[in-house]
């Protein structure tokens, strides 16, 4: 690749997937352009790993590296290896202590589920969904919940052979990711239901947990969706917080590095922190609860500016809309909710904001759907439901 004037050139690597003799020829015949060839075994279904390691070890030296703090934290995180209760309850008891908030850290893996939250106050609560996910514990979560629970979040037809089909594939193929868009979907919605169940599983501590200040999530199905939106939409399913939550993605899946760094040396973490390097800020997401009467609005909200101007909107019942705030920018924020309608201080009551509230990568969501959600009985109906709620957070066609 061609490099600025004064730098060195910068070597492309390739990954080639097939014989080691072709890979050989391969290496040798570019050798000249890119000495950074690596071979691993050729794909199938159920040998994805060794493609795996080697992208995950070049992610690791080639665009990790680069992050501020990554090296020390690395180094730290290999002095100790924990379990990823660990890790994360790590990261979100150092959170929860440096911000003084209410911290809970989500992560939904293939075959277990965790969850973690700290308070302000310093209390740890823990829930484990040990055998339910999205790939070999998929089966699981299908046989503890009514395949109607899954089928309700799923943007496409579907029933219940389905969702068996599904289960059944990645019990027996472990390694495949979802190829499809429907097989995302699905995907997508074990991870709500696994959420769901772990928030209310037996030992699950998260019930005082309130407010959710701050929700991170981690690991490979939340942190690899193609749009903030989607995860976001995952977590508000699943947790359904209320009052105001700041939703953070962690796109490099530092979390657990940063967790167990904490316990080593704070002060690395602080450093890596402070640096910004670890969760994308998705935004603040408003929640409300409660019903208004017919024909009124949920929500009357005003935005006021650093330069002195105001913005105000309403937000119906039943939606899920994105307020007008650049990422990165600063904002007062007042809330008007319906007598009816709970913004986090009870039932009509008003919130004025003292501090300025920073917009994320979905400036503001006001999530106006209620708790419990609430979803139309017709399937087409469901559907066009979820997909203009999903619109809303994308800003296009919803997929």
């Amino acid at each position: 690749a061609e490099a600025p004037d004064g730098e060195a050139p910068f070597s492309l690597p390739i990954v080639f997937t097939g014989t080691t003799p072709d890979g050989v020829t391969l290496a040798a015949n570019i050798s000249a352009r890119s000495p950074m060839v690596h071979t691993v075994e050729p794909l199938t279904p159920t040998t994805l790993a060794p493609m795996t390691r080697i992208l995950a070890t070049l992610y690791d030296g080639l665009v990790l590296r680069d992050v501020p703090g990554y090296v020390r934290l690395r180094s730290a995180a290999r002095a100790q290896a924990n379990a990823t209760i660990t890790a994360l309850g790590g990261v979100v008891r150092y959170l929860a202590h440096q911000y003084r908030m209410n911290v809970i850290g989500v992560d939904v893996g293939a075959s277990s589920t965790t969850l973690a939250g700290a308070t302000a106050s310093g209390e740890f609560l823990p829930a484990l969904f040990s055998q339910g996910g999205v790939g070999p514990g998929a089966g699981y979560v299908l046989r503890a919940t009514d395949a109607n629970n899954l089928i309700r979040w799923i943007a496409a037809t579907a029933d219940e052979n389905m969702l068996r089909e599904y289960a059944i594939h990645r019990m027996t193929r472990p390694r495949t990711l979802a190829a499809t868009e429907l097989e995302l979907e699905i995907e997508h919605a074990f991870a709500r239901e696994a959420i769901r169940m772990a928030m209310r599983g037996r030992g699950a501590r998260l019930g005082g947990l309130n407010p959710i200040d701050l929700a991170l999530s981690t690991g490979g199905v939340l942190s690899n969706v193609s749009h903030p939106a989607l995860a976001a939409l995952i977590l508000l399913d699943g947790l359904e917080p209320k009052g105001i939550t700041s939703l953070a993605l962690d796109v490099a899946n530092l979390a657990g590095m940063l967790g167990s760094a904490a316990y080593l040396s704070p002060r690395i973490a602080a450093d890596v922190t402070d640096a910004d390097a670890l969760p994308l800020l998705i935004g603040p997401a408003v929640s409300l609860a409660g019903k208004p009467a017919d024909g009124e609005p949920a929500l009357r909200v005003t935005l006021q500016r650093g330069d002195g101007s105001e913005h105000t909107q309403e937000v119906a019942a039943g939606t899920i809309v994105r307020l007008p705030v650049r990422n990165g920018e600063q904002v007062l924020l007042s809330l008007f909710p319906a007598a009816t309608v709970d913004a986090g201080l009870g039932m009509g009551q008003q919130a004025r904001a003292n501090e300025p509230i920073e917009g994320g990568e979905l400036g503001i969501i006001v999530d106006a759907r209620g708790r419990p959600f609430a979803f139309p009985a017709s399937p087409e109906e469901r559907i066009a439901k979820l997909l203009s709620w999903r619109r809303s957070l994308m800003g296009t066609g919803g997929h």
